[in-house]
């Protein structure tokens, strides 16, 4: 027997060992074939093309290098998993072993001892890189192996470019920056998730694939927020990859890619087509998803996020079918921003945007062929440019803002009905608040609807179509609408541009009301103020007018222009209904082209600031009237031009009536008075045929330097049943042919007092005349 002399150390002594040469080959051959066989194996050998060899054992390459394997005699791969006892999967890469099978892979058996379903078809970590060019067929796979690709790990990655069969109810799990590469080769998947779990990682579609998972995602993102998932599509020059994505059935529930717990993934370059279900759902906690660049088409639902943020940026495109929905927030912590691109529905889509809570954004975006374009009924919504062109229909609408919204605010917004009778509405506010900066809308039976909260209007273009009960802003019970500079414009002369209801209230700042029968009609207990400049042109019609105020509302008129066509009522108080309750005041009014200036049958009258009032001729027209239900009018520095026919200030009931200043020309009546009190202070009457009669009961006192030029009967004529009359300081003149009388005296059933200066009369024919009761003149 041969031997081995060796030194050995022992406790700082130096010995001769004698070995056997037999025991050290041994212990040599052990240890190589354990360090080998827990490396490599079936794995070739050196660098090039490498041969599985036939034993059906499992493939395991560990070391570095590229290597590319076939099979033994030119067939399929076949790996048997009964042939070894350890617990490996069918393919083993790691280390940064890069490894090309070009083969066809089939796994079978698998059912001896070890946890049922603990092994995964394939295993690459650690750097390792995978590329399987042909099939991987797990058919005859027993339970121990779980039908599982599984990434692991930066730098490790793993190319499908065959078809995966067997694999039902399976998955590619990549996590911890691992890759999965879906090749042009990979035209389906059955019933198989590619999942992206903790720590991230990136799935890369080279080439268009189906995914026939039922309800199942095709792609599921989960993990506990470390790292980034990241879903690209990588085609041809200038083209994109296609996800398509098929549910039960061939329809209804199948989702394209989902993603559920925390952290942020990023989804690019890629087309989403499916045919309902859902593209895209995000029902993660605080996480993040971006899609830049991505098409979802076909769904019923394109976007669905019930929590976490989702960006859509890079011209993205959600496409939708019949009755279905591009985006929906459906949870009270999601956030939904989209920058540019377009959401459509084909074939009568159902919402745009349909939000119950959380956060919408949108910037720059088109939305078309949805009946209703966007529906927020919850959390806040934030609109900025974009268009949203929406269907017509009876009950459709641009936006929607529902009674959970806190805030919403559109700026450049353009919102345009389509089709049908432009019977939608443009905007419909039910929230909090809501600002419109910038807003047009048109093609809709009403602009903008506010039910609920506060609506602030700014600048921006409301142009609806005409027919009864079709108005640019619609102000209901208890709602308040600001309107500052916009425009309100109607069609062929009908509908009404501002209307307000019940306790609603409304102000109007600069801008115009336009091509309209009704300008303003405010009816209720609610408050009413425009100002600024506003200008209020409106059309010929039955019962037109520019601003109306019913049943105890409350105006406010200041720097206002009003304008008619001819005819109807420059400013109209209404004060049947509720009682006169109301009030009305108007301060630098300018009123033309009307048949009617200004009209008060019940609450109070109040008329200041140089207001001028011009009327068309008519013997039925007039520039002021004051009816039987006003308790007090007053009328300071008004200006009434007629045109030649007609009345200057009717005053009827029993109500008080104060005029200071202002002037009356071009009329056939300055002022007529059937009963209650009348005061004029100073002020003109100039081209009148008569200036004042008063009949009935009350009392009229003119003083303060009043002047009445009339041409015809007389300048002031009082009838019997007056209480009492005076004028002090009046100057009467006549129309210079030496006819009429000055002052004529019926049956007053009080006295007359008439204290002049000595040009108290010119150029008539009889200065007083008095038939009953008794008559006094002072002079100086």
């Amino acid at each position: 027997m041969w031997v081995m002399v060796m030194r050995c150390v022992f406790k700082h002594h130096v010995y001769l060992c004698v070995v056997s040469t037999a025991l050290m080959a041994g212990l040599a051959l052990t240890s190589h074939t354990s360090k080998a066989y827990a490396q490599a194996h079936n794995c070739g050998s050196g660098r090039g093309v490498g041969t599985v060899s036939g034993d059906n054992k499992p493939i395991v390459c560990d070391s570095r290098g590229t290597r590319i394997l076939s099979s033994s005699r030119g067939g399929d791969i076949n790996i048997d998993m009964d042939e070894h006892s350890r617990e490996e999967a069918a393919v083993t890469v790691k280390n940064g072993a890069d490894i090309t099978i070009i083969k066809k892979l089939k796994v079978i058996n698998g059912k001896g001892s070890g946890k049922s379903g603990s092994l995964p078809v394939i295993k690459v970590s650690n750097a390792g890189k995978l590329m399987l060019n042909q099939e991987v067929n797990v058919e005859g796979a027993g339970v121990k192996i779980k039908k599982e690709i599984v990434v692991d790990g930066s730098g490790s990655s793993v190319t499908l470019n065959g078809v995966l069969k067997g694999f039902e109810r399976g998955e590619v799990k990549v996590s911890n920056e691992g890759m999965v590469v879906l090749g042009e080769g990979v035209k389906g998947i059955e019933e198989v998730k590619v999942k992206i779990n903790d720590g991230g990682g990136t799935v890369r579609f080279d080439g268009n694939v189906t995914f026939n998972n039922g309800s199942e995602a095709g792609i599921q993102i989960t993990g506990n927020g470390a790292g980034k998932a990241t879903v690209m599509g990588v085609g041809k020059a200038g083209e994109m990859v296609t996800m398509t994505v098929n549910g039960k059935g061939g329809g209804g529930d199948g989702v394209g890619i989902q993603m559920d717990g925390a952290g942020t993934a990023d989804v690019m370059r890629l087309k989403i087509k499916g045919s309902g279900g859902m593209g895209v759902r995000v029902q993660n906690e605080t996480g993040t998803m971006t899609l830049n660049m991505v098409n979802v088409s076909g769904f019923t639902m394109g976007v669905n996020a019930r929590s976490g943020t989702v960006d859509i940026n890079g011209d993205s495109k959600i496409e939708v079918g019949a009755n279905g929905t591009g985006i929906m927030v459906s949870g009270s912590g999601a956030t939904v921003k989209m920058m540019g691109g377009k959401i459509e529905g084909k074939s009568g889509g159902n919402f745009g945007v349909q939000g119950s809570g959380g956060t919408v954004m949108l910037t720059s975006v088109g939305i078309e062929g949805f009946g209703k374009g966007v529906d927020m009924q919850g959390g806040t919504l934030k609109v900025m440019g974009g268009t949203v062109t929406f269907e017509g229909g009876k009950n459709n609408y641009g936006m929607k803002v529902g009674s959970g919204v806190t805030m919403a605010e559109l700026t450049s917004v353009t919102i345009e009905g389509k089709g049908g009778n432009g019977e939608g509405k443009g905007v419909i506010m039910g929230g909090t608040k809501m600002t419109m900066n910038m807003v047009n809308i048109s093609q809709v039976k009403v602009g903008v609807e506010v039910k609920k909260g506060t609506v602030n209007i700014n600048m921006g273009e409301i142009t609806f179509e005409s027919g009864n009960g079709n108005y640019g802003v619609h102000v209901q019970n208890g709602a308040t609408a600001n309107i500052t500079g916009a425009t309100i414009r109607g069609t062929s002369g009908q509908g009404t541009g501002l209307y307000v209801m019940g306790t609603g209230s409304a102000s109007m700042m600069g801008g115009t009301i336009s091509n309209v029968e009704s300008g303003v009609y405010a009816t209720g207990t609610g408050n009413l103020t425009i100002n600024g400049g506003t200008t209020i042109q409106f059309k010929n019609g039955n019962g037109s007018y520019g601003v109306k105020v019913q049943n105890g509302a409350n105006a406010d008129l200041t720097n206002v222009t009003i304008k008619g066509a001819g005819s109807g009522k420059g400013v109209w108080m209404d004060g049947r209904g509720t009682g006169a309750t109301g009030t009305l005041n108007m301060t630098g009014v300018r009123i033309s082209d009307v048949a009617m200036g200004v009209e008060a049958t019940g609450g109070n009258l109040t008329i200041s600031g140089g207001t001028n009032i011009t009327f068309k001729n008519g013997d039925g027209n007039y520039g002021v009237r004051v009816g039987s239900g006003v308790t007090m009018a007053t009328l300071t520095d008004v200006v009434i031009k007629g045109g030649g026919k007609g009345k200057g200030v009717i005053k009827d009931g029993t109500g008080e009536m104060t005029m200071t200043n202002g002037s009356i020309s071009n009329v056939e009546l300055g002022i007529q008075v059937t009963s209650g009190n009348l005061t004029v202070n100073g002020g003109t009457m100039t081209g009148v045929q008569t200036g004042i009669t008063m009949s009935g009961s009350g009392t009229l006192m003119v003083n303060s330097g009043a002047r009445i030029e009339f041409t015809g009967e007389h300048g002031v004529k009082v009838e019997s049943g007056v209480t009492s009359a005076s004028l002090t300081d009046v100057r009467i003149v006549g129309g210079g042919s030496g006819k009429g009388t000055g002052v004529i005296k019926g049956g007053v059933r009080g006295g007359m007092d008439f204290w002049t200066r000595w040009w108290g009369f010119q150029m008539l024919q009889v200065g007083v005349e008095a038939t009953a009761g008794r008559l006094e003149i002072k002079g100086n």
